[in-house]
């Protein structure tokens, strides 16, 4: 139980970082589906935002990937 404690402490803050990036990512998605970002005048404006999502995008994904890495490796040390 005591070799579980750093992966559930690890998990837990992955899935900290996780809550914070889907807001944030939910946020820019909401600003993409307005229309006023789209005008002519805010190309500037658009183009950091969806660098914005894409960044998000990657960030979230690489999470993801690194919880359900630790998640395996703590379900592997309840079976041993």
């Amino acid at each position: 139980a005591n070799q579980a404690k750093p992966l559930e402490t690890r998990i837990k803050r992955l899935e900290e970082q996780m809550a914070k990036l889907t807001a944030k990512k939910a946020a820019v998605d909401a600003r993409l589906a307005g229309t006023e970002i789209y005008e002519e005048a805010r190309k500037e404006e658009l183009k950091n935002v969806m660098l914005d999502q894409a960044y998000l995008a990657k960030e979230l994904a690489q999470i993801e990937a690194e919880w359900l890495e630790k998640q395996a490796e703590l379900e592997a040390m309840s079976t041993a």
